[in-house]
């Protein structure tokens, strides 16, 4: 039977910027793809990490591949008085 990963690295970043903390995170996950391609190339049994990350982001307005701005119920003047802006 396989021993269990119960071990969790727990990060607390901060504020950070969405695209900041997204890259970041995708950085993560592919040292964790690359332990885990290892282990099945090589025969291998080394533990993939386990993280619990902690951070906070400006709001973030997702409105999908076949949507676009005219969805967002706010306009442009609103967005900007928020300080927030479309990217």
């Amino acid at each position: 039977m396989k021993k269990k990963n119960r071990q969790v690295i727990v990060e607390n970043w901060g504020v950070q910027s969405y695209k900041h903390a997204w890259k970041k995170q995708e950085k993560i996950l592919q040292s964790i793809i690359d332990v885990k391609k290892n282990n099945r190339n090589d025969r291998s049994n080394l533990e993939t990490p386990n993280y619990l990350i902690f951070l906070e982001h400006k709001p973030v307005f997702t409105i999908g591949k076949s949507g676009n701005f005219n969805n967002l119920l706010v306009d442009d003047f609103e967005l900007s008085k928020k300080k927030y802006r479309i990217s």
